[in-house]
């Protein structure tokens, strides 16, 4: 595929995201993709979830005429991005819309001074990205010839094949996601526990720096079965450490707004300081004796 063609490239992003620290190291532009196979009962982007188009209502807003009522249901069709352009109150919103790979790069290269500066780049993040093979791995190519570096947050519970197309390109880190014991797994998120083992086992053997990011829900997931997976994923060659991420409540009200059922919110919270220290203790972390 010639640079033109690259460039071409056409996806679905949810939302792209400047000034971001958290997304891996220095600053940041994250690219979050719309569209995740997996049904998290933390997810703190369950908006990103659907894979085509869909309508976000913020009911603080709505004057409650009407005009949306017909295609607001999953099976709608229509000129959505009509009936958001015509709200009266701005309450309508898009989930996702079509770009080309050059017009993500346009947003991107704006902040190119501040990622050479701290050590920065882009991440591609959802959603799933690894869900978008092909934009995500154009969009990558094309921010690397600019010189920015590229990260990826995965699920890594995709197909072993689509794993390898990324593990041959040019990635600088793989940010991989640990979310529930290997009991647990199925039950919670939806995927063979083996099959995000052996993604992250190719990411890492392809000489990619490899962080795994582990959700800390108390009440769900934040088990000592959970670290004992964590362990298992820890001892693979290659991966360089391990990010505790303790859960938060950043989503709550978006899947409404979505017309998707809310989780039972009382069920979670975050673990306190001493529990995490604690938890912690239990890792046997990448260069921990």
């Amino acid at each position: 595929m010639g640079k033109s063609d690259s460039l071409s490239v056409m996806g679905r992003v949810s939302r792209i995201q400047r000034a971001c620290t958290g997304d891996g190291p220095g600053y940041r532009t994250t690219v979050f993709f719309q569209g995740c196979h997996l049904h998290c009962p933390w997810c703190h982007n369950p908006d990103y979830r659907p894979f085509g188009e869909r309508l976000s209502r913020n009911t603080n807003r709505c004057l409650g005429c009407g005009r949306c009522d017909d295609i607001m249901a999953p099976d709608s069709v229509g000129d959505i991005g009509k009936r958001v352009r015509e709200c009266p109150a701005g309450a309508l919103s898009l989930l996702g819309r079509e770009m080309s790979v050059a017009e993500v790069i346009g947003v991107v290269r704006r902040d190119i001074s501040y990622y050479r500066d701290t050590g920065g780049g882009v991440t591609l993040s959802g959603g799933e990205p690894l869900t978008q093979p092909e934009f995500a791995l154009a969009l990558a190519d094309a921010a690397r010839a600019e010189g920015i570096s590229v990260a990826i947050e995965t699920s890594c519970a995709v197909p072993e094949s689509v794993v390898v197309r990324f593990a041959d390109a040019c990635i600088d880190l793989f940010l991989c996601g640990i979310k529930a014991s290997r009991a647990d797994y199925q039950r919670l998120i939806g995927v063979d526990p083996d099959l995000v083992l052996k993604n992250i086992f190719t990411l890492a053997a392809s000489g990619r720096a490899v962080t795994l990011r582990v959700p800390c829900v108390v009440g769900l997931n934040f088990n000592e079965g959970l670290a004992e997976f964590i362990n298992e994923a820890a001892a693979i060659k290659g991966v360089g450490g391990v990010e505790l991420l303790p859960y938060h409540n950043f989503g709550r009200g978006k899947a409404t707004m979505a017309g998707l059922p809310e989780p039972d919110w009382s069920e979670m919270r975050a673990p306190d300081e001493e529990e995490l220290v604690e938890f912690a203790r239990g890792l046997k972390l990448p260069g921990k004796r």
